[in-house]
């Protein structure tokens, strides 16, 4: 995954015209579903709001979020059963990167 994503961020950031030290700030790896296999959709870029230990980011780095898995897509039409899958996949993530279910949506929100 940390090639898919990286390529994605580095693409994005030459497409911006960004020069080459703030290369190194983008995070190898994103936070996202253990069980992802292609690239994500949507991908974000954002300030983490606390220390990422297992992914050795520090509060106020860069963050790389993988949206489509940590937000729920169409929240007013879901169905319990989607509701609770969500959940689930949640509390996966948090536990693969040391979080909550809390830091996730911090991180989502901040």
């Amino acid at each position: 995954m940390k090639v898919l994503c990286m390529g994605k961020a580095l693409f994005f950031l030459a497409m911006l015209g960004v020069t080459l030290p703030v290369f190194s700030q983008v995070p190898e790896q994103c936070i996202q579903r253990q069980e992802r296999t292609l690239s994500c959709p949507h991908l974000a870029y954002k300030r983490a709001a606390m220390d990422i230990p297992a992914l050795s980011i520090t509060k106020n780095k860069i963050v790389c979020l993988c949206l489509s898995d940590l937000t729920l897509a169409d929240a007013k039409n879901a169905s319990q059963l989607d509701k609770i899958d969500h959940q689930v996949t949640l509390q996966r993530i948090a536990q693969k990167y040391d979080l909550t279910v809390e830091d996730l949506v911090l991180l989502v929100k901040y």
